[in-house]
This record gives C-alpha cells, sequence and structure tokens, in this order.
C-alpha cells in the first residue's frame, strides 16, 4: 500500500483510503485547511508502509510503521474510504490489530479514541457480492480482462456518468496502468474477508452509482446499522450509522471544493 501526503502541521488528519486504481490526482483539487491529509492507494498489498515481512510487530517498528507515527502524533483523525478503499481500510486495520498482537481487544488500544469519524463513500465491507457489493461476475470479467486499456476506458465512463464529471475526472486522472490495476483487483479476490476493525459511522452513498449499485449499498448499510450496538469499541461515543444521499455517480468529487463540504456531510 503506497502513501501521499500533505502536511500542514496539523494535529488533526485525513486518512483517505482512494478507490480501485487511484493515486492522489482525482483529489487534489479538495482544500484540507486545517488538516494534514494521508492518503493510501494501491491495494496490491494490504499491509502499511514499512510493515516488516514478519507477521507480529517488531520494536523496530515503533520507529517506521507509519500507521503507528500517525497514532502517536495526532490527536483527531477522520478516516474516509471510498468505493473498494472502504474495505480495503477495514482490511488493513485488521492486519495491523493482529500484528500488534491485541486483535478484539479494542479498548487497550488507547489510541483508537482518536478516530473521530469514520466515512464510507460509494461502498461496502463485503465489495464482491451479489446483494451488496460488485457482482462476483462484472469482478471476474473485468479482472480477465485487464490489462487491456479499453476495460479501463469502458469503466470510466461508468464511473462518471454525466460529461462535466468525465472530463473533470479525465483532467485529473491518476497516473497508474492497467497491469497495476489487475494487480490489485487480484489482491483483493484473494485476500477477502469479513472485516469489521473499523466502525463506520457515516455511509455516504451517490443517487447514481453504477459501480457499486446504490440499492446494494443502501442494503448493506441498513443491515450494519442492525448489527452494530451500544458503544464505538474504544471510546464513549455511541454508534448512530448516518446514511447520506448525494448526487451524482461512483466519482463525485468533482462536486467539492473541500474535504471539509464532505466531513460535514
Amino acid at each position: 500500500m503506497k502513501v501521499y501526503t500533505e502536511n500542514t502541521s496539523s494535529k488533526k488528519a485525513i486518512l483517505f483510503f482512494t478507490g480501485w486504481g487511484m493515486d492522489e490526482n482525482p483529489f487534489n483539487h479538495l482544500e484540507h485547511k486545517g488538516y494534514d491529509l494521508i492518503m493510501f492507494y494501491d491495494y496490491s498489498t494490504l499491509t502499511f508502509k514499512n510493515c516488516p515481512k514478519e507477521e507480529i510487530c517488531t520494536p523496530q517498528c515503533s520507529q517506521e510503521c507509519v500507521m503507528q507515527q500517525i497514532f502517536n502524533y495526532y490527536r483527531e483523525i477522520y478516516i474516509i474510504g471510498w468505493g473498494l478503499g472502504v474495505w480495503c481500510a477495514s482490511a488493513a486495520f485488521d492486519k495491523y490489530l493482529v500484528r500488534l498482537g491485541h486483535f478484539g481487544q479494542f479498548r487497550e488500544l488507547k489510541f483508537w479514541a482518536r478516530i473521530k469519524r469514520a466515512i464510507a463513500i460509494n461502498g461496502t465491507l463485503i465489495p464482491i457480492s451479489k446483494t451488496w457489493g460488485i457482482t462476483p461476475h462484472s469482478y471476474k470479467k473485468t479482472l480477465d480482462a485487464l490489462p487491456d486499456s479499453n476495460i479501463m476506458e469502458k469503466f470510466l465512463h461508468r464511473m462518471c456518468q454525466g460529461k462535466k464529471e468525465y472530463e473533470f475526472y479525465i483532467s485529473h486522472s491518476p497516473q497508474r496502468g492497467a497491469t497495476e490495476a489487475k494487480e490489485e483487483l487480484a489482491t483483493i479476490e484473494r485476500e477477502l474477508f469479513l472485516s469489521n476493525s473499523l466502525t463506520w459511522d457515516t455511509a455516504i452513498i451517490s443517487e447514481d452509482d453504477i459501480i457499486f449499485k446504490t440499492h446494494r449499498q443502501k442494503a448493506f448499510w441498513n443491515n450494519y446499522s442492525n448489527i452494530s450496538d451500544g458503544y464505538i469499541p474504544g471510546t464513549r461515543r455511541k454508534f448512530n450509522l448516518r446514511m447520506v444521499n448525494v448526487p451524482g455517480s461512483h466519482y463525485m468529487f468533482n462536486r467539492y471544493s473541500s474535504w471539509e463540504e464532505i466531513l460535514n456531510l
């Protein structure tokens, strides 16, 4: 997993887990005044930067691990996942907690209380699903067709349905190749498991998303809100999932000029 950062010397940070095949470019028009911005992308691996090959954390991790540095430095952390980045964020934290040797013991992780928000945008925690995500047939069809550039072009037109959205995205397109995109999809399919390491408090759902179909997102988050109860682990905040409907298709970031706008939805 790769990391892109923009620092403002703030003690508040937005951790953004981008969608499939992305880098920072499709989002670099969004201002982040008052927040440091840390973007994660390239899910050909699901471990954070500088994690050692060993399956457990070592003393060296505290010096090199990007996630430990984040939680040691920032007082307020806002997690945002988009598309496949919703599941990838949760999966990466699952793996991280296993490595720490504290999986399932959230109250022992004092830094967990520093997560103030966890916002899912146009994605679910079961991303390959006929009911709650991208159908297995569609997923496999895309994976098998790559690295054909035509399949990427077709995906972009589905992701950005309107002409303005498409033209905006193309002017901010990621500088990554179809071969890398194929590796990402293969990793997610191979690694897929039910992850619940993060407690998502907001689900933002575009009205015309045909990648993660709108009705499937609503079905998933309705079920999620029913199975999650009580307090958010490691905090005194009560769990209360909000579902927010917004105009647009899967890529909806062209409609906003700052991350603060998205946090305030």
